[in-house]
């Protein structure tokens, strides 16, 4: 696109040859748009948002190289302008902005470069340069922000880079926050109010024993208090009057202690460990598990702690990657670890033999190693078949069960997936079946597990896509699975995996089965609280409110009347069953 004479113009005017672009444009999204349409939800759906602009990319710059019958002059110094732009912003774009610029900026770039080449109206002499001004300004405005993070749905959450980071402004609030010096009192036996570990006693999201008015509208639920909390998306761990979770607090991993009644601090154990990634951001995966006055938690790096939970003091620490040649996984360890007797059981996904690892709970010490998979973002799970204890475990590999006592597999179910798709939600334990929920539009399987002697087998009973959870746990009530497929909620029959009914968009969102009341609390992915009837003729909302705000992953818990929700940013404590309005306590 240098100086060119009179007659050159005249005749590039003439022989631009644009369909070739225009048909590139439309057919990659054609191919976008189709994949969200068709293929929502799928490995399809991510690869096609991925691939489809790069390919397109190519292939116009092959349009013009070789098709567009202007000048060579103007297409080898045309295409070497915008390739250089396109390389300046790969280079001084922020780290974060590597997919944006792939997924996002990519695609509105090549269309923008053919809409204006479209405008005949303005002469070729200045026409010609607007590719180079529309590839300078994007990739200019590419350069000035930052990717703080993905939705479930792979929406961008950008901000401009030199802004403070949400995790930078609740550090500089909270450097000197003071904590409780006190030793924690806690209850020597559990009871029906305490929620021990992540999903609950069984790891189920069920809550037994609690009712509340569901006229949101004459006594919504009361905010107790709320407060800001490190990045990360564990649950909560509630006993008695104290609740745990952790976080990430800069280049420390921590597990916090709080006052369930106020809100405020109590201690905070901290161990030098940070995980982050460009969907999730920073911060750990797992939720602590408490048993006989102590928490066992898993870090997104693969720290894995004993804690006195009445204290906060490290009883014993171990490293998955010191431990198995376990590496961490794309979106960091994500495992609560299991209990079961003098064992802490947890997940690394080495292979061969080493994706499972049993601690000793007095001393850490290493009782056995075991399973297979070499990638899972799901948890241990205890399950009883024909008064066997059995610890399941989900991952690429498929389902498989060990012995709690040494590791050796009891059975298996493969059901393989290769190194791509993952598993993330809990099984689901019906009695002698089990429910396995797989990511990227593959669906839910209800599988039966039997037994005679020695001599142990599973069988498939369905394969259903009416029901494809990516990280979103599902419940059961009443014969019906109740769960996100991908972003909308939907009743499945357990009978036979046809689905009843799905609506709610909620987004990427978590559920809660309120038995008693036969209730499905639902908090969705920004935050919204939905109180829903377990019905599998149709969905009914019951009640509704805001809850939090921004994105929200984490399960709530329900310990006796009170609701905890957090996500990334804050945590609240909700009254279900309020009696007189109290003043709010906020942090």
């Amino acid at each position: 696109m240098a100086i060119v004479t009179e007659s050159e113009t005249q005749e590039a005017q003439a022989s631009l040859r644009l369909w070739p672009a225009v048909a590139i444009v439309a057919a990659m999204w054609g191919v976008v748009k189709g994949s969200q349409w068709f293929a929502k939800g799928t490995m399809v759906e991510f690869m096609s948002g991925f691939f489809a602009p790069m390919v397109a990319g190519v292939l116009m710059a092959l349009w013009w190289l070789f098709a567009s019958r202007v000048t060579w002059r103007q297409r080898l110094i045309g295409l070497m302008l915008i390739l250089g732009l396109l390389v300046a912003g790969f280079l001084l774009s922020h780290e974060s902005m590597f997919m944006s610029l792939l997924m996002f900026t990519l695609p509105w770039l090549v269309t923008a470069i053919v809409g204006v080449l479209l405008l005949k109206f303005i002469p070729w002499t200045k026409r010609r340069w607007l590719p180079v001004a529309a590839t300078a300004i994007m990739v200019g405005n590419a350069m000035v922000l930052r990717l703080d993070g993905l939705s479930g749905s792979f929406e961008p959450e950008l901000s401009y880079r030199w802004a403070p980071t949400r995790e930078e402004v609740f550090l500089a609030k909270t450097t000197a926050e003071p904590s409780v010096t006190e030793k924690l009192v806690l209850p020597e036996e559990l009871t029906d109010s305490d929620w021990p570990e992540f999903r609950g006693p069984a790891r189920d999201s069920r809550v037994a024993g609690v009712s509340f008015s569901t006229d949101w509208k004459a006594t919504p639920p009361r905010e107790v208090w709320r407060r800001e909390v490190g990045p990360g998306w564990s649950s909560f761990t509630v006993i008695g009057d104290t609740f745990f979770t952790q976080e990430q607090r800069g280049e420390q991993e921590v597990v916090t202690a709080y006052s369930a009644e106020s809100g405020d601090l109590v201690w905070m154990n901290e161990v030098e460990s940070r995980f982050t990634e460009v969907v999730g951001g920073p911060g750990p995966r797992g939720t602590p598990t408490y048993h006989a006055g102590k928490l066992y938690t898993q870090g997104a790096a693969g720290k894995i702690q004993c804690i006195d939970a009445a204290t906060g003091e490290s009883i014993w620490v171990r490293d998955l990657t010191v431990d198995t040649p376990a590496q961490p996984p794309q979106w960091g360890f994500s495992a609560s670890p299991l209990v079961v007797g003098n064992l802490v059981i947890t997940y690394a996904g080495a292979g061969d033999g080493k994706s499972v690892v049993a601690y000793r709970c007095e001393d850490g010490e290493i009782v056995w190693i075991a399973g297979k998979g070499t990638h899972s973002y799901s948890s241990p799970q205890l399950a009883t078949f024909d008064g066997v204890p059995q610890v399941l475990m989900i991952s690429n590999f498929g389902l498989q069960s060990l012995s709690p006592e040494n590791g050796s597999a009891l059975w298996e179910h493969e059901w393989d997936l290769g190194e791509q798709p993952n598993r993330v939600v809990q099984p689901l334990v019906l009695g002698n079946d089990v429910l396995i929920g797989t990511f990227l539009g593959l669906g839910t399987r209800r599988i039966t597990v039997t037994h005679e002697g020695d001599q142990w087998s599973t069988e498939e009973l369905w394969t259903s896509r009416a029901m494809k959870p990516y990280f979103n746990d599902f419940v059961e009530h009443n014969g019906y699975l109740y769960g996100f497929d991908n972003e909308i909620f939907a009743c499945v029959d357990l009978k036979n995996g046809k689905k009843k009914w799905k609506r709610g968009r909620y987004g990427h969102g978590q559920v809660l089965l309120v038995q008693d009341m036969e209730m499905l609390l639902i908090l969705g992915e920004q935050g919204e609280l939905v109180l829903l009837e377990t019905n599998p003729k149709k969905h009914t909302v019951v009640a509704k409110i805001q809850a939090l705000e921004g994105k929200t992953w984490n399960h709530p818990v329900i310990a006796g009347t009170r609701l905890f929700v957090r996500n990334g940013q804050e945590a609240a404590c909700y009254d279900l069953n309020p009696e007189a309005p109290t003043a709010v306590a906020s942090r």
